[in-house]
């Protein structure tokens, strides 16, 4: 049985449509912990809805990518397995 602790993590930028949308579900039903990044409030709502780890994150802001990060890093336990983006 895998627990939280034993899960791998990956990060998943743009998962709000099309291959990351599908990779973070692909991922999350093999039992990777994903945490999901998408740059809209609504779609990170509806990530978090679908049972997502889901943070804001607009790939071409530095803040907003060092808070995701940091973020995700905080949610983790500073593990980190893969990103994806």
């Amino acid at each position: 049985m895998t627990t939280e602790i034993d899960r791998r993590v990956i990060l998943i930028t743009g998962c709000s449509s099309g291959i990351g949308a599908h990779c973070a579900r692909a991922l999350r039903d093999d039992g990777w912990r994903v945490i999901a990044g998408a740059r809209k409030p609504a779609d990170v709502a509806a990530l978090q809805a679908d049972g997502f780890e889901a943070l804001p994150l607009d790939y071409a802001d530095p803040l907003s990518i060092a808070a995701f990060f940091d973020h995700a890093m905080e949610l983790t336990g500073g593990r980190c397995d893969a990103l994806f983006n």
